[in-house]
């Protein structure tokens, strides 16, 4: 599939509230991960961002190799979760402290790098790519999205205006 056809495709999913990959229970505790992962505060975390649909169109599409080691890397993170936490129903209805104790018990693991990376490159990406809903990467940043730059560009610019 072309990479452009993917990605619309992962727009057409998120403004319809349908997953291409996940089921809502899955996508809710992958969503709870990528928050512990970059949380919000002050400017908009992974949720607010939308990463999980990011995240979501990158294994419908050009990660699907990386499918099974999202099957195998949640398997790990909930077995990992019953034990730490014995009552617990969900990865999302955690506390906050016991989210970040269970991301600290497997933040060594190959799907904890998956993740981050996933994560990153949603919260950072284009927003057509499915992450960065209403620019919260340039929030993070602190920097004012621009749509129309002027001149000068640079030196070649403003010598040529004098």
């Amino acid at each position: 599939m072309l990479a452009s056809a993917c990605w619309a495709g992962a727009l057409r999913a998120q403004s319809s509230g349908e997953y291409r990959h996940f089921d809502a229970a899955t996508a809710a505790e992958v969503e709870a991960l990528a928050e512990i992962i970059l949380p919000a505060d002050r400017t908009p975390g992974a949720k607010e961002a939308g990463v999980i649909w990011f995240i979501d169109g990158a294994l419908a599409g050009f990660d699907k190799p990386m499918v099974a080691a999202y099957r195998s890397g949640l398997a790990d993170v909930q077995a990992r979760r019953k034990r730490l936490f014995p009552g617990s129903v969900s990865i999302a209805a955690l506390k906050p402290e016991e989210g970040h104790a269970l991301v600290s018990d497997f933040e060594k693991t190959e799907f904890f790098a998956t993740l981050r990376q996933h994560t990153i490159l949603g919260f950072f990406g284009h927003p057509k790519h499915g992450g960065n809903r209403n620019g919260a990467a340039a929030k993070l940043l602190g920097i004012q999205e621009e749509h129309m730059y002027m001149p000068p560009f640079g030196y070649y610019d403003r010598e040529a205006a004098q």
